[in-house]
């Protein structure tokens, strides 16, 4: 007996849900003022995607063979589809300012890749801000664009997922045997976009709003400093 099989159309779409203006309006503002719109992607059928690249030097090459260019504001809605203000409970650090969190875990890439999961369809990507911090432009922006930072991340390997699941799955993942590597990657991403204050941080930054990130840097590094002082 042969089973029918249905399908469901779904449409991406980014919502700014932070209570109305100022907040939607600095958020729009944030995403319509990404200077470098351009981001690079992996390959879906890139069977070495996840390899470990190193300089002569011996630091890790990350993104290495991110090479496929795509428009962020196009694809964005694929990574995030809403930004909100978030109550982070009292398990989380009181220094938390925003998180973003999906389920890729389950979805795309799955920890233990022992299955094939739902697919890109079912991926879903929230950026929530702590409600009780960050009210004054400046320092907001820049938290948010930190945000937007880690969901640029992992749109590296949302939109090949994306633009084809079925190679992705069988070339990128290995048919799930690499994702635990890909989560040593994310890991390794986050570590190095969440050193707060750094340089690395603002230096990731520049990469998409050269003009405006030392400004909202300075602002949102000053505040952290008083309000700990």
């Amino acid at each position: 007996m042969q089973l029918g099989t249905k399908r469901k159309m779904r449409h991406f779409k980014l919502k700014v849900s932070l209570s109305g203006d100022p907040f939607d309006r600095w958020a729009q503002e944030v995403i319509d003022g990404i200077e470098n719109d351009e981001l690079c992607v992996y390959h879906p059928d890139d069977k070495k995607a996840l390899d470990l690249e190193m300089t002569a030097e011996g630091d890790i090459i990350l993104e290495g063979r991110a090479t496929l260019p795509v428009s962020i504001r196009e694809w964005l809605p694929v990574g995030c589809q809403l930004i909100r203000w978030q109550l982070f409970s009292t398990k989380e650090t009181l220094e938390t300012l925003g998180m973003y969190q999906n389920n890729g875990s389950e979805v795309l890439w799955p920890k233990f890749g022992e299955y094939r999961p739902a697919g890109p369809a079912a991926f879903a990507g929230i950026v929530g801000l702590n409600v009780s911090v960050v009210r004054e432009q400046a320092p907001f922006k820049c938290l948010l664009a930190h945000e937007l930072v880690h969901v640029f991340d992992t749109m590296r390997f949302v939109v090949p997922a994306f633009m084809n699941w079925d190679a992705f799955w069988s070339n990128v993942l290995d048919h799930g045997s690499r994702c635990e590597t890909l989560w040593k990657a994310f890991d390794m991403r986050e570590a190095f976009v969440d050193s707060y204050g750094a340089i690395q941080e603002v230096t990731e930054l520049r990469r998409y709003w050269p003009k405006n990130a030392d400004g909202w840097f300075d602002a949102l590094s000053k505040k952290c400093r008083l309000e700990k002082s």
